[in-house]
């Protein structure tokens, strides 16, 4: 009996190992391919991790360049802009340019703060005079014209390039100086105009430099003169200027 028993374990012994032997093969082959699987799905999720922070980094990354490059037009930084210009000043009055010639330099202070998104207060103070002859007698004669001017300016970023637009009023104060007989030697004339104006800013750090063109228009009307025999006409003061201007926003 124990022979029996024997040679019974023994053979079982020799049907597990052959089993074992049978699909060995196949039981190599599933251990590999399910561990294969868990180590891929590892890998991917690890990889998908990465990625992920990756973007995130990169999105955060390119909305902080996106913010300092180029904004919308409530998102300029910029409080308070100052800017020294100069300008062409041609006048649009034929009568004006028959005194005064052509046009001349233009002196301008411009200050411009925020008040809401991309809506800036304009104000600026300008300088300009010039020498000609008067009709007819052909005698010296000076105008000096200094107008300041409260409006409104939009500004709309584009990168480091912004452009910009206004309206508003402008006051203007006219003295002139005649050195002739038949006019009163000096006449002072002032009023409200208007103004029109685009242009665009080049923009680097708070440094800015910035091309414009405007028109404005104020008429002024004939005065009135104690010397008989002598017409006075009324003087367009207002016309095109063209220029541009160095500046500094805080």
């Amino acid at each position: 009996m124990r022979k029996l028993i024997d040679v019974g374990s023994m053979q079982g012994n020799f049907l597990d190992l052959g089993y074992l032997m049978n699909f060995s093969p196949y039981f190599l082959y599933y251990t590999i391919n399910r561990t294969g699987k868990i180590l891929l799905s590892i890998c991917l999720c690890l990889i998908g991790i990465h990625a992920f922070a990756y973007e995130v980094k990169q999105t955060n990354g390119y909305e902080k360049k996106q913010k300092n490059a180029s904004k919308e037009p409530y998102e300029v930084e910029q409080i308070i802009i100052t800017e020294a210009r100069f300008s062409y000043f041609y006048p649009s009055s034929h009568l004006f340019r028959e005194i005064y010639g052509n046009g001349g330099i233009n002196y301008e202070l411009f200050i411009a703060a925020r008040v809401w998104k991309g809506l800036n207060v304009w104000v600026a103070a300008d300088y300009f005079d010039e020498t000609g002859r008067s009709l007819g007698a052909k005698q010296s004669t000076h105008i000096q014209i200094i107008p300041s001017t409260l409006g409104l300016q939009y500004i709309y970023p584009i990168y480091f390039f912004r452009l910009h637009g206004g309206v508003g009023m402008k006051y203007f104060y006219a003295h002139t100086t005649n050195h002739s007989s038949y006019v009163d030697h000096e006449i002072n004339q002032n009023g409200p105009g208007f103004i029109a104006e685009i242009g665009g800013m080049f923009c680097y750090e708070h440094f800015l430099v910035d091309l414009f063109t405007n028109y404005s228009n104020k008429n002024f009307p004939s005065g009135s003169t104690n010397k008989s025999g002598v017409e006075t006409n009324s003087l367009q003061v207002g016309g095109w200027n063209f220029g541009g201007g160095v500046g500094y926003e805080f």
